[in-house]
């Protein structure tokens, strides 16, 4: 902790600005041009704030301590020009010039990368890192209706999700145009049977720009497993729904109860397999589920959680949330349902929850990035086995 009063006297600055700070881009509720301002403010100040918590965890000396405070006083002043650019041109009704606009993008981007590079070289010495300033920095630049960065690869954004009842979980997720299909990764690429690999391996293997965790291996929870036209197991349960993707890429789901495996693939399915419930269908949040016994608890339970949905231009939405931790319990079904419709877009036509809890992974250009909370006897965690994955190459 910092022991000069100095240091924290500085640190404390740097909260109460971030609160004031957010208290005014708040206000700002409009899209410009396609690019939706509130998101990128969001986004900044989740940064801000976790920027803010690691420092005054660990900054040490009040050099460091005035270095990022520079820092953060030149990235709060780009955003602040680029605020003043687009309201001075809404209040005199000019024609908005996108160059400028993206050059202030530019400018923003380029100071949150130089502010994430000098805390983690601050950082070095104790083991600490923010997020990858490289996939950081995309939270303030490019296409902001998808998490593509600016050379056309998948990015993502690690966020924060809170409200009244939950103090907070983390979220990794992203958003990815419709021309760009999900694939059905088997375990082991064997479909003779149901079987098991790490998510990372299968990722790997597949060359996998990004994937998810999805189905369930077990007899009882696990339904039909359908991919590459290939049968793996048939649908051999009533409880839940199984998610397929339609020849033309849209998403959709069918409940058990009412779809035997003949039922599904006479749909024509690319690929078909069943995680848990689905949340929202056709535009209209689910409030009811599966009456099957303990459903409840299923959907109401905080828990790491994997989720993968659509809106309505197509574009794909997939996310993981942390959880089972010390303030971080996780989210249930109705959070995930107002993370995405509150943070990503409020235009969602389905919405998925598959396996979570130890399952969930989130794994990007090969690495796991949310935590394992498998815990072996020796105190180690680990990586839980899935019998697929959905993925995007």
């Amino acid at each position: 902790m910092v022991d000069n009063v100095d240091i924290s006297s500085k640190l404390d600055t740097f909260h109460s600005l971030i609160q004031n700070y957010k208290s005014i881009l708040d206000s700002l509720q409009t899209s410009w041009n396609g690019i939706s301002y509130e998101n990128l403010v969001n986004k900044s100040v989740s940064f801000l704030e976790e920027y803010a918590n690691v420092v005054s965890s660990h900054v040490t000396s009040y050099a460091q301590a005035l270095t990022l405070y520079q820092d953060y006083l030149n990235y709060k002043n780009n955003l602040t020009i680029a605020t003043n650019n687009y309201n001075t041109a809404v209040l005199n009704k000019n024609t908005i010039d996108a160059n400028r606009f993206n050059n202030d993008i530019t400018t923003i981007q380029n100071s949150l990368k130089q502010l994430a590079d000098n805390i983690n070289a601050c950082l070095a010495s104790i083991n600490v890192r923010l997020e990858s300033p490289s996939v950081q920095a995309s939270i303030v630049g490019g296409d902001t209706k998808t998490t593509l960065l600016e050379d056309g690869t998948i990015g993502y954004i690690k966020t924060r999700y809170s409200s009244d009842t939950n103090s907070g979980v983390t979220v990794w997720y992203a958003v990815i145009p419709k021309d760009m299909m999900p694939k059905l990764g088997i375990a082991n690429d064997d479909y003779t049977k149901v079987s098991k690999e790490a998510p990372t391996s299968m990722a790997k293997r597949k060359n996998a720009a990004l994937a998810i965790n999805f189905g369930i291996e077990n007899t009882k929870q696990g339904g039909i497993l359908y991919a590459d036209g290939k049968l793996v197991r048939g649908n051999n349960i009533t409880s839940g729904d199984t998610l397929y993707l339609a020849q033309d890429g849209l998403l959709k789901s069918v409940p058990n109860s009412q779809y035997s495996t003949e039922d599904i693939l006479a749909l024509n399915p690319v690929w078909a397999s069943k995680g848990f419930y689905t949340i929202v269908q056709d535009g209209q949040f689910v409030s009811t589920w599966d009456p099957a016994k303990n459903s409840k608890e299923v959907v109401s339970r905080r828990e790491p959680r994997t989720f993968i949905g659509q809106d309505y231009d197509g574009n794909y939405i997939v996310g993981v949330c942390h959880g089972r931790r010390k303030g971080e319990a996780g989210m249930n079904m109705i959070e995930i349902y107002d993370f995405v419709s509150k943070n990503i877009n409020s235009n969602i036509r389905i919405l998925y929850n598959a396996d979570g809890g130890g399952s969930s992974a989130f794994v990007y250009q090969g690495e796991k990035v949310n935590p394992n909370i498998d815990t072996l006897d020796s105190g180690a965690t680990v990586e839980r086995l899935r019998p697929d994955i959905i993925y995007w190459s």
